[in-house]
This record gives structure tokens, C-alpha cells and sequence, in this order.
């Protein structure tokens, strides 16, 4: 992924995400890995202490990630498919949003869903990842909360599919821990958060709703 600058407080990243399997549309674990690329390189040296990524519609085509630490106009981020807040350590605001074209993606990459769902544990209201194999974290919570909720309603109108993440910071791609993911509130079968763990420690919460592809 290329990273640039438009001056001081404002930065771009060209990311050329593929789309997964047979979806028409890009994966929220792929946009979340660049946004929270360019989330880091536009904190310079500084922590983030927060970092929320939202997608509140599907992002079928390719385009450029931007971010700044200055005033964002209001209309650019509400027709964005991602938005990105995030927070430093010492209280500076980054907001971000992807810029789409009208260009498909180029690639087409394997999808990686049906390995993490097959090692999934469910227990209760809690699923966790008992594989062998170290998938990206992302792929790991994402699949995870995905399979809980197919469990826990597996009927409605449409899919389940990612539409936030709210972190104490980033999380990695590598977390050397146990995550697991536990189902902390839904709307009947059409939205539901569950909190993130790290082991024993709650390192975020991500959010799912029932959409048509």
C-alpha cells in the first residue's frame, strides 16, 4: 500500500484491495487493515488510544484511503462506504474515509472464512478460535462473531455482515493471545454487538447487521 501526504495534516494511502472469493464487494477485514495503516502512519510516533472504523454500506469498487487531523466536511464522510476515527494518546483526532472510484477492483484473492469457521468453539454466548493455523486477528474476530450470530439467528432478511469496530487502540495483526468474542447485545435478529477479548482482557467491540448484498 502507497502512503502519501497532502500536506502537514492531511495523508492518502492507494490501497489495492481485492475482492474476496466470489464476493462483489471489498471484505471489511481487508478495509480495516489499511484504514488502520494509514490510522498509524498519520500518528507518526504517536499512540492511538482509539481507533473506530465503521462501514455503513457495502465498497464494491477500488479507490484511495484519506485521512487528516483537520476540519472534514461532514457530507464527504457521510456518502464515504468507511469511516475512520481515530485518537492519539495525547488527544490529537484523526478522522478518515475512503475516497471510491468507479473502477472495480483488479484482484481476486482466496477467501479464508470456512478454516476459522470450522475451528470455531461456541459455548454459551461466547465463541473462540482453537485453531492450529495463525490467521490475521481481524479475520479471527471478524469470522468469529459472524459464526456466533449464525448460531445464536440463523434466520432474518439478508446476510450478516461487519459494520464497526471500536478499539482500545490498533489491534494487530498478530495478537499472541486467545481472542475470543462474546455476544453482549442485539436488536432481534437484525443487529448485534459482542465484545472483543484478548484472553481475559476486552480490547474492543464490533458490531454486525443483517444487510442484502
Amino acid at each position: 500500500m502507497q502512503i502519501g501526504h497532502d500536506g502537514d495534516r492531511s495523508w492518502w494511502a492507494a490501497a489495492d484491495i481485492p475482492y474476496r472469493g466470489n464476493r462483489t464487494y471489498l471484505h471489511g477485514t481487508d478495509l480495516y487493515t489499511a484504514a488502520t495503516a494509514i490510522a498509524t502512519h498519520a500518528a507518526g510516533s504517536r499512540a492511538l488510544a482509539r481507533l473506530d472504523v465503521r462501514f455503513p454500506r457495502f465498497t464494491r469498487n477500488a479507490g484511495t484511503f484519506r485521512m487528516t487531523s483537520g476540519e472534514t466536511d461532514r457530507a464527504t464522510l457521510q456518502k464515504s462506504p468507511v469511516r475512520i476515527q481515530a485518537v492519539t494518546g495525547d488527544g490529537v483526532t484523526l478522522s478518515g474515509w475512503y475516497d471510491e472510484s468507479d473502477e472495480p477492483a483488479r484482484l481476486r484473492n482466496e477467501n479464508f472464512e470456512a478454516a476459522i469457521v470450522a475451528a470455531t468453539q461456541i459455548e454459551g454466548d461466547t465463541a473462540r478460535y482453537a485453531g492450529d493455523q495463525a490467521p490475521p486477528t481481524i479475520e479471527i474476530i471478524v469470522f468469529l462473531t459472524k459464526t456466533l450470530l449464525l448460531k445464536k439467528f440463523p434466520d432474518g432478511p439478508g446476510k450478516w455482515v461487519f459494520t464497526a469496530l471500536r478499539s482500545d487502540g490498533i489491534i494487530g495483526a498478530d495478537n499472541p493471545c486467545d481472542i475470543n468474542v462474546t455476544l453482549i447485545n442485539a436488536i432481534g435478529d437484525r443487529a448485534a454487538s459482542c465484545a472483543v477479548m484478548c484472553g481475559d482482557e476486552a480490547i474492543g467491540d464490533i458490531y454486525f447487521g443483517r444487510a442484502e448484498e
